[in-house]
């Protein structure tokens, strides 16, 4: 693969034995998403891979013909990665992988770990740099000058280097044997959610489909919070992306206390769960430590698809949300259920229905051929040629070749083209309501790395609020964006109404090293990192 850009490559259902990724300049993005099955994958270039979920790519090489100073991410989960490639970044946001090899040869090479990344065994057999807040639950040291920002949850030292070799956690001296987390510290495994707010240009806020208590949450206007209780939160590990309402839902947390499932769009706090609970759009089960527990979905919506599983420890702290889909069963009508709007440059527009889908038409062609747009107000019109349809898990996507404008947008779905999987054809026409061009924010300059202290110049479509925060956080809603502000996490500056186009400069005097996010509410984001 020597072509494509940073948002062109998608592999669906589809499967391949390997993949080799060697673009001569710039970036390539490979999206890998529905059933669609890698056996190896090695990359040659700067690269961002994201397995979604139910894709599987069981090995990614990051091959010794990468140039020093490459970037890789991967995002979702992965097998097997085996690091060959010298002195390169390996960015890991979100998701988890369960064996990673660091080659011999790869001495210089620093792994990012986002806050809800995980490795489940890391081996080492060069002097590299582990950054970041991501759980490793097994390491192995074969190599001396090996540093760690934090320690794995269990630390061994290999037969290569001797038994007293030291590595640095946290900046300090430490005897591997001796470097590991304590009990209290969270060791479980984070992985993949479905939402894109920690992709580059991703959305951080979905269309009108969104549920639950988010009452003052409007883009620019920021919420009276207050900060969530302070202390280790509960660690979630072991809970599945999709289920069907009804079934019971597994979930292990590392912390006494109770594990809920809520329709997305709930605020994550103590009093937002229990109103789920109270309101009938959530379920919760008592738990202890490190040992699993089913939570029952009956009685939960069969439409709304989206939902949340969030621990909460007996002291009152709250996990990150694992997002999972409950679709509705066999029996149950195929049923559509809204439309939300990718933030990524106004270039989307999702149907979603509440159970996988597959096309009734005998091609994409046809199925295109079956969607109309109307540009505010304006006649439905077929799509144009370079415009793009995409079908996943339980939506339909298109993407249009120039994004979209004004405030009165729509799409109209022809009957009887869309069936699930059991091959019920859904038979009645769709129109969606009217859509907004949403926020957009990017970087005035192609920097990306900027020291504490620096402004950061960006600018906006519309007025907003523009977030600087820890790009390894989830948003599922705004609460947990301003909490981040709230908590001095991160920082915050709203656009006037009158000055929409110029350059805003967010302040970092105040913030700490690490990846962060520029990011509007709902809108895109830009990720960019503070030394």
């Amino acid at each position: 693969m020597q072509g494509g850009g940073e948002n062109s490559i998608h592999f669906e259902d589809s499967i391949m034995m390997t993949v080799v990724v060697d673009k001569v300049d710039g970036k390539v993005r490979i999206v890998v998403n529905g059933s669609t099955q890698i056996a190896d994958v090695t990359v040659q270039s700067n690269a961002k891979i994201e397995a979604q979920s139910g894709a599987e790519i069981n090995k990614v090489t990051l091959s010794e013909a990468l140039p020093q100073a490459s970037n890789i991410q991967l995002v979702g989960s992965f097998e097997t990665v085996n690091v060959i490639a010298k002195s390169i970044v390996v960015d890991i946001p979100t998701g988890s992988i369960k064996d990673l090899n660091v080659d011999s040869a790869a001495a210089g090479t620093k792994l990012d770990l986002g806050r809800e990344a995980s490795i489940v065994t890391l081996i080492m057999n060069a002097a590299i740099n582990v950054a970041g807040q991501g759980t490793v639950q097994s390491a192995t040291v074969n190599a001396e000058g090996i540093s760690m920002e934090k320690p794995a949850s269990n630390m061994k030292v290999g037969s290569d280097v001797a038994q007293e070799v030291k590595l640095k956690i946290g900046g300090k001296d430490v005897a591997a044997n001796d470097a590991k987390q304590p009990a209290s510290t969270p060791s479980a495994s984070g992985s993949l959610s479905n939402d894109s707010s920690n992709s580059d240009s991703g959305s951080t806020g979905s269309g009108s489909t969104g549920s639950g208590n988010n009452s003052g949450e409007q883009p620019g206007g920021g919420i009276d919070i207050h900060p969530l209780p302070t202390g280790d939160v509960p660690v979630l590990s072991s809970v599945a992306k999709k289920a069907t309402v009804t079934e019971s839902v597994y979930a292990v947390s590392d912390m006494d206390g109770w594990v809920y499932i809520v329709e997305s769009g709930t605020t994550r706090s103590q009093i937002g769960l229990e109103e789920a609970v109270r309101g009938g759009i959530g379920k919760k089960e008592a738990v202890k430590a490190n040992q699993g527990v089913y939570i029952d979905t009956t009685g939960l919506s069969r439409t709304k698809v989206t939902f949340l599983v969030i621990a909460l420890s007996a002291e009152g702290q709250v996990s990150y949300p694992e997002f999972i889909k409950l679709y509705a069963g066999k029996d149950d009508a195929l049923e559509y259920s809204g439309t939300s709007q990718s933030g990524r440059t106004n270039s989307s527009i999702i149907f979603n229905f509440n159970k996988e889908i597959q096309n009734h038409l005998p091609d994409l062609e046809a199925l295109k051929a079956a969607i109309t747009f109307s540009v505010n107000h304006e006649p439905f019109q077929p799509l144009h040629a370079e415009d793009e349809i995409r079908l996943y898990a339980n939506s339909l996507e298109v993407v249009f070749a120039v994004p979209y404008s004004g405030e009165a947008n729509k799409l109209h779905l022809n009957a009887s083209v869309i069936q699930d999987t059991y091959g019920n054809v859904y038979d009645r026409e769709v129109t969606t309501s009217d859509i907004k061009a949403g926020l957009n924010v990017r970087l005035v300059s192609d920097k990306r790395v900027f020291a504490v202290g620096d402004e950061i110049a960006v600018r906006v479509n519309q007025r907003t609020t523009v977030y600087l925060v820890p790009s390894a956080v989830r948003f599922n809603t705004l609460f947990d964006v301003e909490n981040e502000v709230v908590a001095k996490r991160g920082t915050k500056v709203t656009v006037a109404e009158q000055e929409p186009v110029q350059d805003v400069m967010i302040p970092t005097a105040d913030l700490t090293p690490g990846s962060y996010s520029v990011l509007v509410w709902p809108g895109n984001s830009v990720h960019i990192t503070l030394q």
